[in-house]
């Protein structure tokens, strides 16, 4: 294919599916379809990839669909082809989603080769039968393809019931806003009080194409760690902003993670922008770190029973003359702390972390973390020893 057909190709890609109405959704005799044979002719192709697990921690299924550009040019009307999709477990439920294919009107499918769709799944660990079929509205042509799904479950899993009651299938993004949540119960006989604090800055001298994955990262896995349901106790949520030296978002008695709100305040805080006064006394950063945590811990020890702090940020380097005191320690027998460090590339020990510094006093387990199998352990690692008093 030439250079301007890929292009054509991967700008169709983001437009290709709309989900059809479900008051239309009756009109596919699906069950029947799957008992008889194709009456049509038409050239696609469907290939099922082995689901990864995602930063949710979620199985995400990936399904690609390929059809070629002529049975557009045959089928010119919009919506004219649509896409059906069931997943079927092993005990037979059935999972459907339909969609319609629709190109941009300045698109022309003749400068294509092909047309590639493809849908996500959040699925569990089992067998399943996969069952894809592309339909013509108008002549009423459909073809089905099928294929056999394995899905392994995770080896030696640190979050063996974080499944548990959530359906098998699920057509999605896998993320908690459009999700079911995950079974993270967190049980323990003394009350348990937890601070979050992530830092959704990135170093000011490392801007670049990986800061956008990292603050990605930190909001999806501070998702995740929204979803414990600490059933005798609280949680609390801050995100702090280093670069501008202020809180960013605040969250007590979490049920569930604001997320319109801390989206909003990462918009407002621009990674790749710094006005001139931060600038101006860069060399405050780390003490205005320590003070934040300083009060999370004093309004921490007011609270009966357990307290636990959960610091979640990626590593931070400081240049010359900042002020690189730590964290006064505040003697505290019922205190865990926990430093979640979160990389984009493989943890390089050369490279001081100047949080790790300041935190040192508080004794803290520290997990450094890229992919979301780590971060997985780390979680798991975090609720046993919390809870450890239950087991």
């Amino acid at each position: 294919m030439c250079r301007l057909g890929l292009l054509f190709l991967f700008a169709a890609i983001a437009v290709l599916g709309q989900e059809i109405p479900s008051s239309t959704r009756d009109e596919y005799p699906f069950d029947e379809w799957l008992k008889g044979k194709d009456n049509g002719h038409i050239h696609w192709a469907m290939r099922v990839l082995p689901p990864s697990l995602s930063l949710y921690q979620r199985l995400d299924l990936s399904i690609w669909i390929d059809v070629n550009a002529s049975e557009f040019v045959k089928r010119p009307k919009p919506g004219q082809i649509r896409f059906l999709l069931e997943i079927r477990d092993r005990d037979r439920v059935t999972y459907r989603k339909h969609q319609s294919f629709v190109l941009k009107k300045q698109q022309n499918p003749s400068d294509l080769s092909r047309l590639r769709f493809r849908e996500h799944a959040c699925i569990n660990p089992g067998d399943y039968e996969v069952t894809g079929i592309v339909y013509d509205a108008d002549s009423k042509e459909h073809v089905v393809k099928r294929e056999k799904l394995h899905v392994p479950g995770i080896h030696h899993d640190a979050l063996r019931a974080a499944w548990d009651g959530v359906p098998n299938v699920e057509f999605s993004s896998c993320s908690p806003a459009n999700s079911s949540p995950l079974s993270l119960a967190l049980k323990t006989e003394k009350p348990v009080r937890i601070e979050v604090v992530v830092n959704t800055a990135v170093n000011r001298n490392k801007i670049g194409a990986s800061a956008l994955p990292l603050v990605s990262k930190l909001i999806s896995w501070l998702q995740v760690i929204s979803e414990l349901r600490v059933e005798n106790g609280s949680m609390n949520v801050t995100a702090l902003d280093l670069e501008r030296r202020k809180i960013a978002f605040t969250q007590d008695n979490v049920d569930r993670l604001n997320l319109r709100g801390i989206t909003a305040s990462l918009r407002e805080n621009d990674p790749y922008k710094v006005d001139i006064h931060a600038l101006e006394n860069y060399l405050d950063d780390v003490q205005f770190f320590v003070a934040q945590i300083q009060r999370v811990l004093e309004r921490n020890q007011s609270s009966e029973g357990e307290r636990v702090l959960i610091v979640l940020s990626g590593p931070r380097t400081f240049p010359r003359g900042e002020d690189m005191r730590s964290i006064e320690e505040i003697p505290d027998p019922d205190r865990r702390v926990f430093y979640i460090r979160v990389h984009n590339v493989s943890f390089d020990t050369s490279n001081s972390d100047s949080l790790e510094h300041t935190l040192r006093p508080l004794h803290p387990r520290l997990f450094d973390v890229m992919t979301a199998e780590e971060f997985r352990r780390a979680l798991g690692s975090i609720i046993k020893e919390v809870s450890q008093d239950v087991y």
